[in-house]
């Protein structure tokens, strides 16, 4: 759509949204580290973003397990002494899993294929971070005045996914 504002008369004005803006700071993560795929999720497994090929995985089960997943790892942190650990990574044969905490209330999943890359995928999601931060703010600043979407079958959905999961659809 075209204005014909006078860009020397007329302030700037944004019209990104605070979705948007956390889309844009995740795909940009993507693409620096050359990762496969990118979510953000909550720290009680609720997808708030995600950027890259998720194909045939259930984002539902995928957050709700890696949130659970980063929650045992903090425990277990707790156990050996530890405040906390900030990092998880998990290697498969193909595909690594990296998972750390944005803040307290937030986690940063990413999949990358090549283990070479995963010194770029750390400076890249630790430079990330203050553009993610802002966007994530500003995310939650918009959630927080707005009521929370109540879908009564949500916690049905996620067992029956995380069942599907582990049974192998039978």
């Amino acid at each position: 759509m075209d204005h014909d504002f006078d860009s020397t008369t007329s302030p700037s004005i944004s019209m990104e949204t605070p979705r948007n803006a956390l889309h844009s700071a995740i795909l940009a993560i993507r693409q620096k580290a050359g990762l496969v795929a990118i979510m953000v999720v909550t720290a009680d497994g609720n997808l708030l973003a995600e950027s890259g090929d998720f194909t045939g995985v259930s984002l539902t089960a995928l957050s709700a397990l890696s949130a659970g997943l980063y929650a045992a790892s903090q425990e277990i942190a707790r156990l050996i002494g530890e405040n906390e650990f900030k990092t998880l990574l998990h290697e498969g044969e193909g595909r690594f899993l990296h998972l750390s905490a944005i803040d307290s209330d937030t986690l940063l999943i990413a999949v990358l294929d090549d283990p070479s890359r995963l010194g770029m995928v750390r400076l890249t999601i630790r430079k990330g971070h203050p553009s993610l931060k802002r966007a994530l703010a500003r995310f939650n600043r918009i959630a927080v005045n707005i009521e929370p979407l109540e879908d009564p079958e949500f916690k049905d959905q996620a067992l029956r996914a995380v069942d599907e999961l582990f049974s192998g659809g039978r």
